[in-house]
């Protein structure tokens, strides 16, 4: 019986080491080394078979050691699977397993991949045990293609993204203004040119074939999603609507040209405006992308108002011509006059000319905030497309700016007058801690250590906004000197691994960086960046997961990447995160406690150090952060 658990046991912790990667060369190194240690063996190898025009190849994939071309038995087991490979019905003859003097080697049937050697000195593996290793040759042979697959999808990746770069060079003058939009529709291929927030698929009739939603209370009143599939639009819509919508979808199936439809329509909140764009996506099926201009409208409506009076407006109003001309300026706008050197009838800046040009083409408002003098303001362009002029309403915010300062000057002055008391209390704290007064109970010693815990997180956080203070001010220095990242990776490692193990998370480091070359930084607040980036990975992935640290050198570039098999961040939210206070919106659920600032200071002194740091993440999928910094600064010192 105890035999049996035993071998339970075993085969139960080979079990777990199998497809813990989808890294194939990592994923085997772990699971081979299990299996040898587990089923003590001395060696063994993985191989993949298949079809040639001269029939079944076999090629090999992982062996432990990796030089093993000297082991006789190993040699011995090669030759058998020559012979095997050319034999069609070889796999009736596996499991096989032969001797060669005091060694055994066993060749085992990995399903749909290949084979797997395994060398063993003394007796042979039992034949109960061969047979109990079938579900894991399985999952081992299942964990190999997946990897394989997962190499496959990581090229077609690459060359998507190559294809995408491309793509985007030739709309450079949309990337300047807008975010990154692309829309692929599976059936044509469609780049779409706008951003919805409803896209259906209809067909000629009227029936809803399709859909995808971002808010139940977008649809009409008493429908929900559930209901909607399958349904004509008749069911859900009042009857004018419908008749509009089907006369813009059959036009656009007729003229292959993207049709434009407003209207109004109660939805579960209220009345509310909305944008319908359809697309033809084949000969009898149209895509309509629907995004909510309620608040464009209510913008427009704004304006229009404040336009019918722009003499008497105490704000700036100017309106410039499509070839940079000034056509009118009211009084309040004398200051900008005055800083543009110009009049009305005369040309305005070249970069205001850009923008008004830009605007006109993106046929949407724009808002651009300036500084003259004292004075800041903030300005809104709006094309007038039948007339080709802008308009441009500015507002001064000086006061907002101001406030702003202020804020900030009062948390740093706060911040830096909480730090020094806050180190006395944790100097003598540590003094009590290590019974100079004289000894403490445990009860005294736990509460001190509570309390001294508490004082560092609370130094912590005074030294983030601190930082964020000195960021905001421009004034945050680095003192950067000659040294060696792995130096660095190492005096992290200390601080993150106790971390890492009271979470019950596999933390792996994989230092690869030369050790004779240095980079010029300021290694301390390189450091801070690892400690706050590897803090979050852990903080943010469950107990037993998975962390990985991988520094290395590439384009005269200090590169690191962490992964972690955490939550992930919303897509919504990922263009946010390296701004101050902004946390991904999954987090609130989560209940995981921060302040939102760690990424913005780790951005600010990657920058520093004339580097680029960045994060790729899904929800629920885990997240790659990562960041390069060049081994010498092309810049002067900061």
């Amino acid at each position: 019986m105890n035999d049996s658990i035993k071998q339970l046991q075993i085969l139960y912790e080979i079990a777990m080491s199998i497809g813990t990667s989808l890294d194939l060369q990592a994923m085997l190194k772990h699971s081979l080394q299990t299996i040898l240690r587990k089923l003590n063996c001395s060696a063994g190898g993985i191989y993949r078979l298949q079809k040639d025009k001269n029939g079944m190849v076999y090629e090999k994939i992982y062996t432990i050691p990796r030089s093993i071309r000297h082991n006789k038995t190993y040699k011995a087991a090669l030759q058998q699977i020559h012979i095997l490979a050319n034999d069609q019905h070889f796999q009736q003859q596996l499991p096989l397993i032969q001797s060669n003097g005091n060694s055994n080697f066993h060749i085992l049937e990995l399903h749909d991949f290949g084979l797997m050697i395994l060398i063993k000195n003394g007796k042979p593996l039992n034949p109960y045990m061969i047979k109990s290793l079938n579900p894991i040759q399985a999952k081992l042979a299942s964990s190999c293609n997946a990897c394989i697959q997962n190499e496959e999808l990581s090229k077609k990746t690459i060359e998507l993204k190559e294809s995408s770069n491309t793509l985007l060079q030739v709309m450079e003058d949309m990337k300047r203004t807008q975010e990154k939009v692309e829309y692929l529709a599976t059936k044509n291929q469609v780049i779409l040119n706008a951003i919805p927030d409803l896209m259906f698929y209809i067909d000629s009739a009227g029936y809803l074939l399709d859909y995808k939603i971002t808010a139940e209370n977008d649809l009409p009143v008493n429908i929900s999603s559930e209901a909607m599939q399958g349904k004509h639009i008749k069911e859900m819509l009042p009857p004018p609507l419908v008749e509009q919508i089907l006369k813009h979808a059959k036009k656009a199936l007729d003229t292959k040209n993207i049709q434009l439809y407003e209207y109004s329509m109660p939805v579960q909140r209220g009345v509310e405006f909305f944008e319908a764009r359809f697309v033809a996506s084949g000969d009898n099926e149209v895509l309509a992308i629907v995004r909510n201009i309620t608040t464009r409208k209510q913008n427009e409506e704004q304006i229009e108002v404040l336009a019918r009076f722009p003499a008497e407006n105490p704000d700036p109003i100017l309106r410039v011509a499509q070839d940079g001309t000034l056509l009118y300026a009211n009084e309040a706008s004398q200051l900008v006059l005055d800083n543009w050197s110009c009049e009305v009838g005369q040309s305005v800046p070249t970069d205001w000319y850009h923008l008004v040009v830009e605007t006109l083409q993106l046929a949407h408002n724009q808002t651009f905030e300036i500084q003259i003098n004292e004075q800041v303001y903030s300005f809104i362009l709006t094309p007038i497309h039948e007339l080709n002029y802008v308009n441009l309403y500015g507002r001064d915010v000086t006061e907002r700016y101001e406030l702003d300062r202020l804020r900030d000057e009062f948390i740093a002055t706060v911040s830096h007058e909480l730090r020094t008391p806050l180190a006395s209390i944790m100097g003598y704290t540590e003094i009590i801690l290590a019974g100079r007064p004289g000894p403490l109970t445990d009860v005294q010693r736990r509460f001190l250590e509570n309390s001294y815990s508490g004082s560092k997180r609370l130094l912590k956080l005074i030294e983030e906004i601190l930082t964020v203070s000195h960021i905001q001010q421009g004034t945050l220095t680095l003192d950067k000197k000659q040294f060696i990242p792995t130096q660095a990776i190492e005096t992290v490692q200390e601080m993150v691994v106790s971390l890492a193990t009271n979470r019950s998370i596999s933390l792996e480091i994989k230092n690869d960086w030369p050790d004779h070359v240095q980079i010029l930084g300021d290694s301390r607040r390189l450091e801070q960046v690892l400690i706050n980036l590897i803090g979050n990975a852990v903080k943010f992935t469950p107990e037993g997961g998975n962390v990985t640290i991988h520094s290395y050198q590439a384009n005269q570039s200090w590169c690191v990447e962490i992964v972690d098999t955490g939550i992930g961040i919303p897509e919504e939210d990922i263009s946010k995160l390296f701004q101050r206070f902004h946390r991904g919106s999954n987090v609130a659920s989560e209940q995981i406690q921060g302040t939102g600032l760690g990424l913005y200071v780790c951005k600010a002194i990657i920058e520093g150090h004339d580097g680029q740091i960045g994060l790729e993440s899904q929800s629920g999928q885990g997240t790659r952060v990562w960041f390069h910094v060049p081994l010498i600064d092309t810049h002067s010192h900061k």
